[in-house]
């Protein structure tokens, strides 16, 4: 499944499924990109520097999505504190697909833990 055309059934699929100890802000961004397209997201749209960490970049979309740019990957480039979202598509996609599997994963395992009833 391609993370970037999440609609609204998957959106009620990944609730039901969600896990109320999770944080409820990280909950809610899941929430709205599930009903948005990866062009929705950058299009118009700036993404803002948030920190530093173990060699990547953490920047977040004015959609409250958080997303790395390695060090190693970004060549000459010139990374701005504030900058238009297109301009890292390459890595809210590939941020956007890392996450998508991320949950897969944890349903698969979640399906193998005895008394757990998903």
């Amino acid at each position: 499944m391609d993370p970037a055309s999440l609609r609204t059934a998957d959106l009620d699929h990944l609730l039901s499924t969600w896990p109320a100890s999770r944080n409820t802000r990280d909950g809610l961004v899941l929430s709205m990109l599930a009903l948005m397209t990866l062009t929705e997201m950058v299009k118009g749209k700036t993404v803002r520097f948030k920190f530093y960490k173990d060699g990547d970049l953490w920047y977040e979309t004015e959609d409250g999505f958080e997303f790395p740019v390695p060090i190693h990957d970004t060549g000459t480039g010139i990374f701005r504190a504030e900058d238009k979202a297109v301009g890292y598509m390459r890595w809210i996609r590939k941020h956007l697909a890392e996450r998508a599997q991320w949950e897969k994963e944890r349903l698969a395992h979640a399906r193998n833990v005895p008394g757990h009833s998903k």
